[in-house]
């Protein structure tokens, strides 16, 4: 009785090994062939990592868009690989033949010895992967050669590893990296110029102090915002700020943008900001008046300030 080599599907002669491809172990091979008749590398190049990823889902086979295409783009490489000829069956040497003479082996090096430096400990670590029904797993394993202790994590593991090792020395572990606040915006003070070209502006918060008079409708008015950053770095590299203003009628709840937002640059190494933004009117009423500073495309945090009671006659 004779058995077909691993990897070959004994009902089919013309069958290729699609274990070749990485990925794909017996079980996958397996289940192409049953499923999808893909016997070729060429059957597997012709077909759509769309219609691979849906046929795989419907039976419950976990598997990444990434390794679908990476299957497909491997056999597309095999399919254009040159057939390779067949090796010559060497001829037997005759009597007189001499073997040619094999050089020699490299004697070993030895390590250099320092005067003074003693060995006292030495460690081994290796990170190992291995193929399980198409799926990678890795782990990582390190070996205390004098005391004969090792340990094994899942993964490519280096915090932990680094932990063990300055364990076995009795060495104390490194103080843990200073980590910076995360960024924020915080606005300080709103003055108010009406017109917006009055010498001396109204104050209408600072801190958590806030204006409680009045201004004048259908008169144009000016905001002034100061704001600082803190924590963090002071100004990330190309990034920007944005103030919006808004004005919540109190009484009917409709809300007014105050101008359009008001964009600009920041400045390398400067923490605070005061900008006077064009002006704007509003209606008589009773206003809630908000202002939001933001740094697009960034983490940081935005910055808010409330007027609750703004009176407008």
């Amino acid at each position: 009785m004779t058995t077909s080599p691993p990897g070959e599907d004994p009902t089919n002669s013309n069958s290729e090994d699609l274990t070749r491809i990485r990925g794909i172990g017996p079980v996958k091979q397996q289940w192409l062939r049953e499923a999808l008749n893909v016997r070729s590398f060429q059957d597997l190049a012709n077909l759509s990592a769309d219609e691979l990823e849906a046929r795989l889902r419907a039976e419950g086979q976990i598997t990444s868009r990434s390794e679908i295409e990476a299957w497909i783009a491997q056999a597309q490489e095999l399919t254009r690989e040159p057939s390779q000829p067949p090796t010559p069956t060497p001829e037997p040497p005759t009597a007189a033949a001499t073997p040619p003479p094999q050089p020699a082996e490299p004697s070993p090096i030895p390590a250099r010895e320092e005067a003074g430096w003693q060995t006292f400990a030495s460690f081994s670590v290796e990170f190992r992967a291995k193929q399980t029904e198409g799926q990678t797993e890795r782990r990582t394993t390190a070996y205390h050669r004098q005391a004969d202790l090792s340990q094994t994590w899942p993964g490519i593991e280096t915090d932990q590893l680094l932990h063990w090792l300055l364990a076995q020395l009795n060495e104390p572990e490194p103080p843990p990296e200073p980590v910076a606040p995360p960024l924020s915006l915080e606005i300080t003070q709103i003055r108010l110029f009406q017109p917006p070209q009055a010498p001396n502006p109204v104050s209408l918060g600072e801190a958590n102090r806030h204006f409680s008079g009045s201004l004048k409708a259908q008169e144009p008015f000016s905001l002034e915002i100061s704001f600082q950053l803190l924590g963090g770095t002071a100004s990330p590299r190309g990034a920007s700020y944005t103030i919006e203003c808004y004005g919540r009628n109190r009484t009917t709840g409709a809300t007014v943008q105050l101008g359009d937002p008001w964009s600009a640059a920041l400045v390398p190494g400067q923490q605070t900001y005061t900008v006077q933004l064009p002006s704007a009117v509003l209606l008589p009423g009773t206003y809630r008046l908000q202002v939001i500073a933001t740094l697009p495309n960034t983490s940081a945090t935005p910055g808010y300030f409330e007027i609750p009671l703004l009176q407008v006659v």
